[in-house]
């Protein structure tokens, strides 16, 4: 059964205490389980609705207890997800109880018998609902390759989740770009440009050269 408050299911350190303490309960189920389903019961011949039911509730006592006593050894071992697998697997056989104590109790099986079987499957499904919100309590999720979650880690296996902080430069400056000054170029005056012909630089194509100078 889970045990603790609200505050102390957010300490992850705890958590691995939380998870094998659920092997006490479900140790308890699968001995009884087992004692019923292999050694005081025997298998029931189906005629009628109530052997039908005695016949489902003879595997149910079988498998289950199996099944607890997995569910007890995993929980030894600290793994958080076994206390998913321990609320679906109670749930089931919780509801496989109430079910045939119902059926039993209908076609004419004795009262306190099948009245005590609805109450033990009332329990199983309490207690599944129980661990199931004992799993969602954590923050758990399925272990992937068999990897401890980290809110299952201790504290001294955790690596912080905030960011580091970024240490923060003052702005540079701009520089003002360098101003270069050029020169303009002296005119020569030794070059002397030569005259413009009559009519244009195109109507001197057409035209015969002057004479030279003597």
């Amino acid at each position: 059964m889970p045990i603790g408050s609200g505050d102390e299911l957010r300490d992850a350190g705890k958590s691995l205490t939380f998870v094998r303490n659920n092997a006490w309960s479900t140790a308890i189920a699968a001995v009884l389980m087992c004692l019923y389903g292999f050694a005081w019961l025997a298998k029931p011949t189906p005629t009628d609705l109530f052997s039908w039911c005695a016949l489902v509730l003879y595997h149910t006592l079988r498998l289950g207890g199996v099944v607890m006593a997995i569910v007890t050894v995993w929980s030894l071992l600290g793994r958080p997800a076994v206390l998913a697998v321990d609320a679906i697997s109670s749930t089931l056989i919780g509801v496989v109880f109430v079910s045939t104590g119902i059926g039993m109790l209908v076609d004419g099986g004795a009262v306190f018998n099948s009245v005590l079987i609805v109450l033990f499957g009332g329990l199983f499904i309490r207690s599944g609902v129980q661990n199931w919100h004992l799993f969602r309590s954590l923050g758990l999720r399925y272990e992937g390759r068999g990897a401890m979650p980290l809110a299952g880690r201790p504290e001294a296996t955790r690596m912080s989740a905030a960011p580091a902080p970024v240490r923060a430069f003052p702005p540079l400056e701009a520089e003002a770009p360098a101003k270069t000054y050029i020169e303009p170029t002296p005119r020569s005056d030794a070059i002397q440009s030569e005259p413009t012909p009559e009519g244009g630089f195109l109507a001197a194509f057409g035209q015969k050269p002057p004479p030279p100078r003597p």
